[in-house]
This record gives structure tokens, C-alpha cells and sequence, in this order.
């Protein structure tokens, strides 16, 4: 008797009693397919975190395709199957533009765990043939999807020929050739934020549709564009003159008299800004709707991958707040009463692992992924049927 786990796509159509009578526990599967024969002959078997469960008729000859990262779906693929296909991708699915009919008559059915992006003239077809958990993103004709932060600069302009272009965030702030860029860009479509000057909104008002369904902030013209993690200091302060800052990431202000933060920087413009205490008046000041938090020293923050245990929470004085955008694990000798005492809240935009008790136990803003850590679980070779494997069919 044992477990059959971590199988991306798991075809038990033709299944028999006898060929699952060893089996208790269905445990990480990305795609479950069954039939209405098999149907009753897994339902007492133990299922944990399968991401999707699918009915296909046992005679029905279908292909199986599985990504993990992104898969391309196009005419050329299409046509060169014979059979329909089961699409199981975790990550990004891209579908391009191609006949309704071929891809209903192609596509049996799709699970994808991340983004889907397709033509705006495919989105009722596959939103109907597929189970998505994540965002679909549909183009306008002709569009191309750029998920970065696009820095609209005369670097980026000049690289384009007649493009229409779908991007998520357009930073434009640096000055723009008007003729240059109606040569190069024919349209944008904006997903999420647009970060603009007034002269920029000018020119992209002829181009872009949707500006009343974005996300804009409209910053001076003398603004600069940062990225990532950005620290002002002492030292740094020194390499602005009387500029806005435009921060697409976290801005940390520290050892830097009032006074001389005024002299080099305007505003602020930035989603997540931390400072001295002693700072935090001046940097409300220069701030526009910007979330202004006090640096304790004792903070967490982690961008890579970090590993806390219990001799390192008790270590700290006082109580501490988190905030993740890599790796974090919170080791399995980190009690409930421990993290209560030493963990204000954690703020995840990454990937957290814990004990289960620790996850539901202390105040968790999570714009990422929780992963829990399950401490009874014997994972025994001598109990495992099956594992790690892309596809099975039992």
C-alpha cells in the first residue's frame, strides 16, 4: 500500500480496481484526468493539492503537452497534430493568433497555473475549453506583450517598426520625439500603470485607448526613473540636483539631514518608502500617495533566499516585521509561541514556507505563495509507488 506523488499530469482513464488497489494517496498532481468509468475508483482514494481534475471519455484519443516555464501554442503546432490535446502548463501560456475553428477543434481542454496571453479574438474559446489559475491577458490584433517595466526612452522608440505593443507598466518620463515616435509605435496598450509626464500624455493620448482604466500617476518633468531597491544616504544624496524620483521598487532613506534631502530631492513618487524616524515628516512632505513606513533597524529584508530558525529569532530584541520578495523559510524548530513573540506581521511577494500553525498563527500580508511545511508527514521510499515523473497513466 503506499502513494503515488508529484506527477504533472496523471491519466487514469483506463485505470481498473486491480491496478489501483495499492494505492491510498494521490498527493501533488497537476492535472487528474479520469472517466465516468474510473470516476467511482478514485473517489475513496486520499487526494492532496491537485490542481485540477478533468473528464475525458476513455475512448477519446488525445495527446498530452506539459510546460513547466512557457509554451507556445500557434497554427504550426496545431496542424501538425493528429489527435486533440490536453494542455497542462504551470507557468506561461501564449496562444497566437490563429482560426477559432482550429484551435476548438485542436484543443480538447487546458489547465494552466500561471498567465495565459491570447488575441483578444480567442479569449471566449479558450476561456471555455480551459481552467486557469492565474490572468489572462488578452491582445488587441496585431499586439505584442512586453511584461517588464518598459522604460519609454529614444533607446527603446528607435528598436520598434509600426508596433502595437501591450505592455504592463510604461514608465515615460524622459523627453519624447514626437515625430520619432509616431514613426516607430503605432499603438499601446497599457495593462496595469502608466508613470507619465504632462508633455508625454500629450503625445501618447494618440495612441493609447484605455487611459481611464490605468493606474496614472503624472510626475514634473525633471523626474528620474530607479529601479529595484534604492537607498539615499549621506553619500548618495549627492547625485541628485532638485529632481523629482520616480523609485519602480523599495526607497530606503537613511543618515541624511532633513535639510539637505529638500536641497537635491523635490518629490517622491514610489509605492513602498522606508526612513529614519527623524526623517519621516520630510519624507511625507515630498511624498505623493506613497506608503511611508519608519526603518527598524531590527527589520527583515529579504531578496534572495533566507533560512530563519529559532536560535535566530531569539537572538533579536524586540519584535520584528518581514518582508519577503525571495525565499523565505521559517525552520520547522520555530514554534507558534516563538514566531508570536518575535514576528510583528511578514509581508510576502515571494515564496514562504513554514509550519502550518506558525502560517495561520501570526499576521501574513501574502501577495506570493505560502507553502506549508507538514510536519506529519512520513515520507517513507517503502510507501511510494510512483513519483517525480511528467506523465502516468495507470
Amino acid at each position: 500500500m503506499g502513494k503515488v506523488v508529484n506527477i504533472c499530469l496523471l491519466d487514469a482513464r483506463k485505470a481498473t480496481e486491480q491496478s489501483l488497489s495499492n494505492i491510498t494517496e494521490l498527493e501533488n498532481i497537476g492535472s487528474l484526468i479520469y472517466s465516468d468509468t474510473t470516476a467511482s475508483l478514485i473517489s475513496s482514494i486520499k487526494k492532496i493539492n491537485i490542481g485540477s481534475m478533468v473528464k475525458i471519455d476513455e475512448d477519446e484519443s488525445i495527446d498530452y503537452m506539459t510546460e513547466n516555464g512557457k509554451a507556445v501554442i500557434d497554427e504550426a503546432l496545431l496542424e501538425e497534430v493528429d489527435n486533440k490535446l490536453f494542455v497542462l502548463v504551470n507557468g506561461v501560456c501564449e496562444i497566437k493568433e490563429m482560426p477559432k475553428e482550429l484551435f476548438k477543434e485542436k484543443i480538447h481542454s487546458m489547465t494552466v497555473n500561471g498567465l495565459v496571453i491570447c488575441p483578444e479574438s480567442l479569449k471566449s474559446v479558450v476561456s471555455i475549453k480551459s481552467k486557469i489559475n492565474g490572468l489572462t491577458i488578452a491582445l488587441k490584433e496585431g499586439h505584442r506583450f512586453i511584461d517588464d517595466t518598459v522604460l519609454l526612452n529614444e533607446t527603446f522608440i528607435v528598436k520598434q517598426v509600426n508596433a502595437k505593443l501591450t505592455i504592463e507598466k510604461l514608465v515615460a518620463i524622459d523627453k519624447i520625439d514626437e515625430d520619432s515616435f509616431n514613426e516607430s509605435i503605432e499603438h499601446i496598450q497599457i495593462l496595469d500603470e502608466l508613470v507619465i509626464t504632462k508633455g508625454n500624455l500629450k503625445i501618447l493620448r494618440k495612441t493609447t485607448d484605455n487611459l481611464e482604466e490605468v493606474e496614472l500617476t503624472i510626475v514634473p518633468d525633471n523626474s528620474v526613473f530607479k529601479e529595484g531597491t534604492v537607498e539615499i544616504n549621506s553619500a548618495t544624496i549627492k547625485f541628485y540636483d532638485g529632481e523629482s524620483l520616480v523609485v519602480d521598487g523599495k526607497l530606503v532613506i537613511k543618515d541624511v539631514a532633513p535639510e539637505e534631502l529638500r536641497k537635491h530631492i523635490t518629490s517622491i513618487y514610489s509605492d513602498k518608502v522606508f526612513c529614519d524616524e527623524e526623517l519621516f515628516e520630510t519624507v511625507k512632505e515630498l511624498c505623493n500617495n506613497s506608503n511611508v513606513k519608519i526603518m527598524n533597524n531590527n527589520d527583515i529584508h529579504n531578496n534572495g533566499k533566507l533560512i530563519i530558525d529559532k536560535n535566530y529569532l531569539l537572538g533579536l530584541e524586540g519584535k520584528v516585521a518581514i518582508d519577503n520578495n525571495g525565499k523565505l523559510v521559517i525552520d520547522e524548530s520555530v514554534t507558534l509561541e516563538v514566531a508570536k513573540d518575535k514576528i510583528k506581521n511578514i509581508t510576502n511577494k515571494g515564496l514562504l514556507k513554514a509550519d502550518t500553525s506558525v502560517l495561520s498563527g501570526i499576521p501574513i500580508i501574502n501577495h506570493g505563495k505560502l507553502s506549508p511545511i507538514d510536519n506529519t508527514d512520513e515520507k517513507q521510499e517503502n510507501n511510494i509507488i510512483y513519483e517525480n515523473m511528467l506523465v502516468l497513466e495507470l
